[in-house]
């Protein structure tokens, strides 16, 4: 056991150092910090995950916290703060030479077990019952606000206010319908499917100011047109165009390997290309008789299809990559032209296909006015910081994911959600003291419960001090005390210090994400406690390594 609480004070020094850098940052009013990634670059940010992530690399009990902070999403600053102080509450109550420590940390794991698996979700529903833990429905009137509030909050100190609402409202276009009522699971499924599809949905584009950042409606294609048609549609007075993805191997001008072949008379030579010519014009051809007017592929187009496209007014894009073939055939709901036959079903319609210059490299811009795919071009002056608002369109796309939930029946989806600002910490807390009283003949859960009751109020412990707020703790959880008994709105620690309604100011954060934390941090807390040593693994000899100590004493073996 002795080197179990030895283990126990490794992890807890990790999160000392790494508490003593994060702390600072924590909040809306939390500096910046200058960290070296695991790639050797430099980077300023207010991210807890990458600040996290880099003081881990190298350290086996960091690896351990790094991982088990991994589920905790936003919160990882939160998730380091919590755990750093349960593990201090652990080594105040234990002598590390005591004997009856033993049976102290034997008792703590199991009412950490109990409380994790039977207390947790009571406390939640408690919390739900108190109004602490809100919901928002469909056909609520202020939805949109709900929805922005939790963005910003996400958010909220990583970036100067300006950027923070340059980046909400990109989010914003890009997931709400304008004065349109909100279908909660119809966001659910363009947040699924803009995070499985990221890359697609966000590019990055180095070497502009960011308030150059925009949205872009329809299908961005990385290439460029072929033909001398570049503006579609071309008749001013038609308002769509017609087009095709032609999959099928055109001109016949793939090359096959190094056969030579030996013609005799010139006339053969004439007549296969004059075949092949023929070949190229009956597609074009079929083309015009159906007013296509572009023609979209992932293969190689020849100069022979070229000049016909040229000739009869049809723009081409060629060497299209699979992917984006696939996502057009998608948006489109368009099944690519594999052979020539029905192809009326195989022809779509668009209202404008124009090249478009994004940053240095020009590209197609596919539109439709009943397809409403959109695109974010993040601008921003170097890599480094595209890359850093990236990380937070993700960030916000997660929590708004974690806010939105089905009912039991799965008929309808609402949005669930904690007021921020410390003040669900409080709620929290308050609902845990009641427990502990409840609980007050079973030792084990009584401590492990008064252990969280008070490592959760670090976190308003934090912004207090980084907020310069003028009350003490004392304060605080007396007046939430109030609060909850009188069923009056929650109060919280805003950017400037005061402790204030905090759901009125928009500062939210998701339900699920928070009892996910919570719970994380109880299970890598029992892990922690329950460990007894780390062994260290060498790597197995070579063959050849084995070879050369075949002569060594049985000893030295």
């Amino acid at each position: 056991m002795a080197d179990n609480l030895k283990f126990v004070q490794n992890v807890l020094e990790f999160l000392d150092r790494t508490v003593q850098v994060v702390k600072a940052s924590f909040g809306p009013n939390g500096l910046d910090c200058l960290v070296s990634t695991t790639s050797g670059k430099m980077l300023m940010t207010n991210d807890g995950h990458a600040i996290i992530k880099s003081l881990s690399f190298g350290n086996v009990f960091g690896k351990l916290c790094y991982n088990g902070m991994v589920k905790s999403g936003n919160f990882s600053k939160k998730f380091m703060l919590l755990l750093k102080e349960m593990l201090s509450e652990v080594a105040s109550i234990e002598a590390v030479k005591d004997v009856a420590s033993i049976k102290q940390t034997l008792t703590i794991s199991h009412g950490m077990k109990y409380l994790a698996l039977s207390v947790l979700p009571g406390v939640f529903n408690d919390l739900k019952d108190s109004g602490v833990i809100a919901h928002c429905f469909e056909d609520g009137s202020n939805i949109n606000w709900f929805m922005k509030a939790i963005l910003r909050t996400t958010i909220d100190g990583k970036f100067n206010p300006n950027i923070c609402t340059i980046l909400v409202d990109i989010l914003s276009q890009l997931l709400f319908e304008e004065n349109a009522l909100q279908s909660f699971k119809l966001i659910q499924v363009r947040i699924s499917d803009v995070l499985d599809n990221f890359n697609e949905a966000v590019w990055e584009v180095p070497g502009k100011p960011f308030t150059c950042s925009t949205i872009l409606q329809g299908v961005l294609l990385p290439r460029q047109f072929l033909t001398m048609v570049k503006i579609l549609p071309k008749p001013k007075d038609e308002k769509f165009f017609k087009f095709v993805i032609y999959e099928c191997a055109i001109d016949y001008e793939d090359t096959l390997g190094n056969t030579i072949f030996s013609v005799q008379e010139r006339n053969q030579i004439e007549k296969i290309l004059l075949w092949k010519q023929e070949f190229v014009l009956n597609i074009i051809r079929v083309f015009v008789s159906h007013n296509i007017q572009l023609v979209l592929t992932s293969k190689k187009l020849g100069e022979t299809f070229v000049n016909a496209c040229n000739q009869n007014s049809i723009a081409a894009i060629h060497l299209i990559p699979e992917e984006d073939i696939a996502k057009i055939s998608q948006v489109f709901n368009l099944s690519p032209i594999f052979d020539m036959n029905d192809l009326p079903m195989h022809i779509a319609m668009a209202t404008s296909c124009k090249s478009m210059q994004v940053g240095l490299h020009t590209y197609v811009q596919l539109m439709s006015e009943e397809i409403h795919t959109k695109q974010i071009i993040l601008f921003a002056p170097n890599e480094s910081f595209c890359h850093q608002y990236s990380m937070a369109l993700k960030s916000m796309l997660r929590s708004l994911q974690s806010c939105i939930k089905q009912t039991s029946s799965g008929c309808q989806c609402f949005m669930s959600y904690v007021p921020g600002g410390g003040a669900f910490e409080l709620a929290f807390s308050h609902v845990l003291e009641q427990y502990r009283k409840k609980y007050s003949s079973n030792t084990s859960l009584n401590l492990a419960i008064e252990i969280l009751e008070k490592s959760l109020l670090a976190i308003p412990r934090e912004l207090i001090r980084n907020s310069s707020c003028k009350l003490n703790m004392f304060h605080l959880k007396a007046q939430t005390r109030q609060c909850l008994i009188k069923g009056h709105p929650l109060l919280g620690i805003d950017r400037s210090g005061n402790f204030i309604p905090i759901v009125k100011k928009g500062v939210l954060e998701p339900t699920m994400a928070n009892y996910d934390l919570i719970y994380s941090v109880l299970q890598l807390f029992i892990q922690i406690i329950q460990t007894d040593k780390v062994l260290f693994v060498k790597k197995l000899p070579s063959k050849k390594e084995t070879e050369d100590n075949s002569s060594d004493d049985e000893d030295d073996k």
